[in-house]
């Protein structure tokens, strides 16, 4: 049985009586979850014993009372709590599957995932998605992670946020299998072309990656230099060799920062028809597109670069 319950506003007093239900129902359930949650309740949730708890959804975590919050969920798996600031929060971090919260400091975001801990090391045995939002400087919370099933990784790195490669380059080494990759520039204007490629080197297992850009973020890291690492040539070492998805998106306005032959081009070498394929003795090094997506916004492509792609079909690549 799983349960949605909202309370709305959180400031206005509780019928005692459905409390008491609420509490009551409580440890029979598998998921719960509150968008909007009166502090109170919350304090009186962290008191009980939950054995049937898989999911908890919390919303704003009162930050005016710092006692900590310490949940007894022998079998949770995913936990969700919003606009965390200075509140300690203990449940069993090491068996989750799905961690989400609301945080706009990397220190914060570091005591809250070291709770009871002797060393600021987080390790997410179970954990194969793994989504991290930031609006200020966080590189260095990638020190203290240790995803070692991780399969999908998201960033989102917004304005405030200065870069630095080695921090996430050293995580991903720690996680070999991530298979997909999305990265989101809302403001970054740090992570360029380099980083670029060496988040996706970092990452041999990659099969899908998607790209999502403002304008001058885009420019800035869509160049022809990230383009040419994609480029598959035989006899070369090919980046990302299992890649078959790529989407990337700039929406803003139609400027950009490549060249649409060397851009064509790369989308080529990493394609065959099928009665290619046949014909060879041995596959190449690099799988083929199974999906290639460019929205430019009011970007105009031209005749030549449509006539270097027109053998791949609709279905596989838009633009």
């Amino acid at each position: 049985m799983s349960i949605q319950m909202s309370f709305v506003p959180m400031t206005t007093n509780i019928n005692p009586t459905m409390l008491e239900e609420v509490l009551t129902v409580a440890p029979l359930l598998r998921s719960l979850r509150f968008p909007a949650l009166p502090p109170s309740l919350v304090r009186q949730l962290a008191q009980g014993r939950f054995n049937n708890f898989e999911e908890l959804f919390l919303g704003r975590i009162d930050n005016t009372n710092h006692t900590p919050l310490i949940f007894t969920v022998p079998r949770l798996r995913k936990f969700s709590a919003g606009t965390i600031r200075e509140t300690q929060i203990l449940v069993p971090w090491s068996q989750l599957t799905e961690l989400t919260f609301d945080c706009g400091s990397s220190d914060v975001i570091l005591e809250v995932l070291s709770q009871y801990r002797q060393d600021i090391s987080v390790r997410f045995s179970h954990s194969c998605s793994l989504e991290l939002s930031f609006r200020a400087d966080f590189a260095s919370i990638f020190d203290h992670l240790s995803t070692p099933v991780l399969q999908e990784l998201l960033l989102e790195l917004g304005e405030g946020t200065h870069w630095t490669q080695a921090h996430l380059t050293a995580f991903q080494l720690r996680a070999p299998n991530i298979t997909q990759l999305e990265i989101a520039l809302t403001g970054c204007w740090s992570f360029i072309s380099d980083n670029l490629v060496a988040a996706v080197h970092n990452s041999p297992s990659l099969t899908h990656l998607k790209l999502i850009f403002c304008d001058d973020c885009f420019n800035d890291c869509f160049d022809d230099a990230f383009i040419r690492a994609l480029h598959y040539e035989d006899g070369v070492t090919p980046l990302v060799p299992r890649l078959h998805h790529l989407s990337a998106w700039n929406a803003w306005n139609g400027e950009v920062n490549f060249t649409g032959e060397i851009l064509a081009g790369m989308i080529a070498s990493r394609w065959w028809s099928d009665a290619e394929l046949a014909s060879y003795g041995a596959p190449p090094a690099v799988a083929r597109w199974t999906y290639v997506e460019f929205d430019m916004g009011f970007h105009e492509w031209g005749p030549h670069f449509a006539d270097i792609l027109k053998d791949i079909p609709s279905d596989v690549l838009t633009y």
